[in-house]
């Protein structure tokens, strides 16, 4: 998943109570249950008309600008995976420690790739300010499923959370939308600029 679900899932982690080693293994395959439900929802309802958007917004960019977020994509994905290697390291500090040092591992993680990040940002705007005719239209042309796709991915979230109440998952949290995000546009704009058009284990 670009980050969004892949830091939702981590996050769920936060909000359990201490388990078992039983318990703990019985959440894992709930978690799993639930990336596999996502996956095959995103791969069927979703990639292919972000594939469509994806391929006519780079159509509409000029050479040096596609050159530009050709190199900056590679970027993005490395950064992305560096970050699923760190969340994957989190997994040692909860079990030695617990949920304080998890949350104070997760802080020191969003500093640490806070630069690169940002390097990367600042190098997309100038594309996305002379591109941003295109993605309002290619954005408002989708509006309406887009927002069927952020309903569905919250009731997915959701239905999860009904089925497994032994978890301790009381709200029924945000359900983002895989690659465009969040609801708020300008990060909705940054993550499909970004995306290199591939889906990996961790993109749906």
């Amino acid at each position: 998943m670009t980050r969004p679900f892949l830091i939702v899932l981590s996050l769920l982690a936060l909000t359990l109570p201490a388990l078992t080693q039983q318990q703990r293994a019985k959440r894992q395959e709930a978690v799993k249950e639930l990336r596999t439900e996502l996956r095959q929802w995103f791969m069927r309802d979703v990639l292919p008309t972000m594939s469509r958007m994806h391929s006519e917004y780079d159509a509409s960019l000029s050479r040096e600008d596609l050159a530009t977020l050709a190199r900056l994509r590679v970027d993005a994905k490395r950064l992305r995976s560096q970050v699923r290697a760190d969340m994957k390291s989190l997994k040692g500090d909860f079990e030695r420690g617990g949920r304080a040092e998890l949350r104070n591992r997760l802080k020191a993680l969003r500093e640490k790739h806070r630069e690169e990040y940002m390097r990367i940002v600042e190098q997309v705007k100038p594309i996305a300010k002379r591109s941003r005719t295109k993605l309002r239209e290619l954005f408002d042309a989708n509006e309406e499923k887009i927002e069927q796709w952020r309903a569905q991915s919250r009731k997915i979230i959701g239905d999860w959370k009904d089925d497994h109440d032994e978890l301790g998952l009381n709200d029924r949290g945000e359900g983002r939308l895989p690659l465009l995000g969040s609801s708020d546009p300008r990060k909705s704009a940054l993550r499909f600029i970004l995306w290199d058009g591939t889906v990996d284990e961790s993109d749906e």
